[in-house]
């Protein structure tokens, strides 16, 4: 079985957010407006502050040219060109669209977060790459570890990071933020933070209520709020509307037949064969939760802070941000808030972040009873037919 898409639910709403994968021409941008393409974990407040349109290269690019237009020869190109082939398969993508000058959207900017100890090198390494092929700029936004014994200085120095980061903006920009810009941009945000978590509210009390692929990439469009915070807010409320309607008619008929399903949380990397998720339904499973964009949401950024202090905690905060114990402990504690009966564990051929936490990951999650499957997963279009057997088994095996 190969690892094509395929969606089931069927409305107006969906439909219209869907259709920024499916067709990127719908990412209107307004005439005028810079393109910043930034890491999947930057907060997009960082961007919007300066009415900017913030673009997740990362993840769209492979999405949109190896899953939906069926292309893998981009990742092909950057191993050509001279790029690693021990890169990623998200990385390749997103670096041969750039050589082929295929981009979804072409940025004015590159921007990062780094230095925390915990990022992909290979990500910090690619935008290098990008910002070099581009003859574009690029700046890092270094985050330091969390030091309890010198919380204050680390408080300090992410501080003046920050505003050493929104005046590189600015300059390369041209445009001159004030405070009310920041205030703005986390109200945004923090609108579409609430609508995820009233999504993952709905899903954990009527599991079902959205196949498991629609529910997976709707999260993704946190990455960079689909280019437009405003309209996607409106859409995501249209939806979340819409689902309400559902659960109020699922409770009058009590007939919530896929709450009897096997609820699955997935843990670690971004997911290209997005088929896994339609595997996971047709064996019994059904996704209720995930923690690929848990930083951007974890928690609101408190608006009645000064923004820099706030946007500060905000990012020191982020569970990426933590140790790994740390990061793995706020994931088990969403896990615990989507009530999943068993945890699959997903990394990326040839990506370095998971393996090197598999074990405490493992040990940590079956000390809270629940079964973990480990799955790795390639480029789009490989069989997934080994994912599928462990997949099957491991719903037959804990139902």
């Amino acid at each position: 079985m190969t690892g094509e898409p395929v969606f089931s639910y069927h409305s107006v709403s969906m439909s219209s957010l869907l259709d920024w994968f499916i067709d990127p021409d719908k990412r209107i941008i307004p005439v005028g407006k810079k393109v910043v393409a930034k890491s999947p974990l930057l907060p997009n407040e960082l961007i919007y502050t300066f009415d900017a349109v913030a673009y997740d290269p990362y993840f769209n690019e492979a999405i949109i040219h190896s899953v939906f237009e069926k292309n893998p020869n981009f990742s092909n190109k950057a191993i050509e060109a001279g790029m690693s082939p021990d890169f990623n398969s998200w990385n390749l993508t997103m670096l041969g669209t750039a050589i082929a000058g295929k981009e979804v959207l072409k940025a004015d900017l590159y921007v990062s977060l780094c230095g925390c100890g915990n990022w992909d090198d290979q990500l910090i390494k690619s935008f290098q790459l990008l910002s070099y092929l581009k003859d574009k700029p690029l700046r890092y936004l270094e985050v330091p570890k969390v030091d309890i014994e010198n919380e204050k200085m680390t408080r300090n120095f992410i501080k003046c990071e920050l505003k050493q980061f929104f005046e590189w903006l600015s300059l390369n920009l041209h445009f001159k933020y004030k405070e009310d810009d920041i205030k703005q941009a986390i109200l945004q945000g923090n609108n579409l933070r609430k609508d995820i978590l009233d999504i993952n509210k709905l899903i954990s009390d009527y599991p079902g209520l959205l196949p498991s692929l629609e529910y997976y990439l709707l999260q993704s469009l946190l990455s960079d709020y689909a280019c437009n915070p405003d309209v996607l807010h409106q859409k995501y409320l249209t939806l979340i509307n819409e689902l309400k309607v559902k659960t109020r008619e699922l409770a009058i008929s009590d007939n919530n037949t896929k709450s009897k399903r096997f609820r699955i949380y997935i843990m670690g990397e971004p997911i290209q064969e997005l088929g896994m998720l339609n595997i996971l339904e047709s064996h019994g499973g059904i996704l209720i939760g995930c923690d690929t964009w848990l930083d951007l949401y974890y928690d609101l950024i408190d608006p009645s802070r000064p923004p820099f202090a706030a946007l500060s905690e905000y990012i020191l905060g982020m569970p990426t941000n933590g140790t790994i114990y740390h990061k793995i402990q706020r994931t088990i504690n969403h896990i615990k808030q989507q009530k999943a009966d068993g945890v699959i564990l997903h990394s990326i051929t040839k990506s370095k972040s998971i393996p090197v936490a598999e074990k405490l990951i493992k040990d940590l999650v079956s000390e809270q009873g629940l079964p973990i499957l480990p799955i790795e997963t390639s480029f789009p279009g490989e069989s997934l037919d080994a994912s599928e057997y462990k997949i099957r088994a491991f719903i037959e095996m804990n139902q």
